[in-house]
């Protein structure tokens, strides 16, 4: 996001990093979850969050058990039934 938009919210996803914001008082930015892919001792490595072939993203889905598993974070469809 462009650091001068106006009432912004960036609010329940999965990101890698979320740009722009820097404390700005009418930008709500609330439960996201950091996913990653350069290091299993950091918080959210990308194979505790997820299960799939990042390189097909059709095939990717949220690690049962994991902490994205009925958390209501992210793309529905990542949800397995």
């Amino acid at each position: 996001m462009a650091e001068g938009s106006a009432n912004v919210t960036i609010a329940r996803n999965v990101v890698s990093k979320v740009a722009g914001f820097e404390g700005q008082a009418d930008w709500q930015v609330a439960d996201n979850m950091p996913v990653q892919d350069r290091t299993r001792i950091e918080a959210g490595f990308f194979d505790k969050l997820l299960q799939g072939d990042p390189a097909d993203p059709v095939s990717l889905h949220y690690r049962k058990g994991g902490p994205l598993d009925g958390a209501g974070i992210g793309a529905a469809r990542l949800q397995l039934d």
